[in-house]
């Protein structure tokens, strides 16, 4: 399942399950056992890393009041 994971661009798991239990993509072959309700799902680091959320900037006392005065940027 891990493998047509990757391959569909980082679909779901549940779709990808869907499409092999439904014939959708001709080839699409995976193990029998993967499709059992208590094989546990794979982890996939970069939809892990994709679901990361960067934390807020902190709240400033005083506000810009010229053009430029205060830069933001993502490091």
């Amino acid at each position: 399942i891990n493998l047509w994971h990757r391959r569909t661009c980082h679909q779901g798991i549940d779709s990808v399950i869907s499409m092999i239990k439904n014939n959708l993509v001709e080839g699409m072959e995976v193990d029998p056992t993967d499709l059992l309700p208590d094989t546990p799902l794979p982890i996939c680091s970069p939809c892990i890393l994709g679901k990361h959320e960067r934390t807020t900037f902190p709240l400033s006392n005083t506000r810009a009041t010229k053009p430029l005065e205060r830069i933001h940027a993502d490091l």
